[in-house]
């Protein structure tokens, strides 16, 4: 998206107007292993290009709401608000550059709406555009943000991991207005008490039972299911079909590892990683079970990144689905291409450049998607 920006002499500014923006859309931040969490919630005016955001966190004499393309500390754009010594509020528009602690901006583009306390939290809640022509501030487009909640009790904006929570969002979520009804069910694919090594990174697969139904249903949503202390742990979640012919171990073991079973399945019908968000179907769309061709089982996939090999971790993460006999016009399907290169494929030693090249015969798309719908 391209923003020009153009400052003309004797323009009346336009009022601020965040009491016209409802606070819709609300995440948790969480980190491993803790109980305390902070919470942020927003809405935003799509035409006016505006955002009010607010961020709860345990209570603090200051408070640090950033946000961050990648979610390292360089180039991050801040914006703090505090009590002094004297418990008057202070309130600035800042940046990061490289390491804590921030530096205010020239240009001052965030307004304060809102900034108190009670006995076990404190708020902030603030106002700005969602394209501000400053280069040290985060444009907020239709792209994953990584939001930062920074907290201290001091005066002097010491940092410290143990009050830093840290979540990779969108904030332009789009939720359609879909009430469910007693027709629709609800029904969970999670990994059993699985304890997360203290690895870099684990591929952990199991197979589960898809709702035992004997005709027609169709699912119409689906979101993930994280447990609290694996938050920023799992990177993503995948959900194959298996055939009813496929063989279904029911213990848990590495997806890519010496038993070729846990690599089975490779017909997506889920996902969901760090970032994303419930998904919902068209309203007139499903993704249909319980015919006698459609899958009866699934192999789970849950892709952890313990980068801190934390030891002693127990996860339950994975898929919560809606599904309904209230049958759909159409049914969903996903369509997978791409050029399968694991495990045989090696770059040579010393390639300072390697290409993969794949071809695809695009003429029999059409013969294959009709042949879905006449069946």
């Amino acid at each position: 998206m391209w923003l020009f920006c153009v400052l003309l002499a004797g323009v009346v500014p336009v009022a601020v107007s965040w009491n016209d923006i409802p606070l819709r859309f609300s995440r948790v931040l969480t980190a491993h292993g803790r109980e305390d969490t902070a919470v942020i919630t927003w809405g935003y005016n799509r035409e006016n290009l505006d955002i009010v955001i607010e961020l709860t966190v345990p209570k603090a004499s200051w408070i640090g709401l950033g946000l961050s393309p990648e979610g390292s500390f360089n180039g991050t754009d801040i914006v703090i608000g505090g009590w002094d010594e004297k418990s008057e509020h202070f309130f600035y528009d800042a940046h990061l550059q490289g390491e804590w602690p921030p530096v205010k901006d020239n240009s001052q583009d965030y307004e304060l709406i809102d900034l108190r306390h009670n006995e076990t939290h404190s708020f902030l809640k603030v106002w700005r555009k969602l394209f501000t022509c400053d280069s040290n501030d985060l444009d907020i487009e239709n792209d994953t943000i990584r939001v930062m909640a920074i907290f201290g009790d001091d005066r002097d904006l010491t940092y410290s991991d143990e009050k830093f929570f840290k979540l990779s969002m969108l904030f332009m979520s789009i939720i359609p207005d879909v009430e469910f009804n007693d027709k629709v069910l609800t029904y969970e694919l999670r990994l059993p008490h699985f304890p997360i090594p203290a690895d870099d990174t684990t591929y952990a697969c199991t197979f589960l039972p898809l709702p035992p139904v004997t005709t027609k249903h169709h699912i119409i949503k689906y979101e993930e299911v994280l447990t609290p202390t694996s938050v920023g742990i799992v990177h993503h979640i995948l959900v194959y079909a298996c055939s009813n012919h496929s063989e279904v171990p029911s213990e848990i073991a590495p997806c890519y590892g010496e038993d070729p079973r846990y690599a089975k399945c490779q017909e997506v019908m889920f996902g969901w990683a760090v970032g994303g968000e419930e998904f919902y179907y068209p309203k007139d769309v499903g993704v249909p079970i319980g015919r006698e061709d459609d899958p009866k089982y699934i192999r789970l996939e849950v892709h952890y990144s313990n980068f801190d090999n934390i030891d002693g971790l127990v996860d339950n993460s994975g898929i919560r689905i809606k599904y309904t006999p209230e049958l759909r016009k159409y049914d969903s399907g996903v369509f997978m291409t791409g050029v399968f290169t694991f495990p045989v494929q090696f770059l040579p030693p010393g390639a300072h450049i390697f290409n993969s090249y794949g071809l695809c015969d695009t003429s029999i798309f059409s013969e294959l998607f009709m042949a879905r719908l006449v069946e």
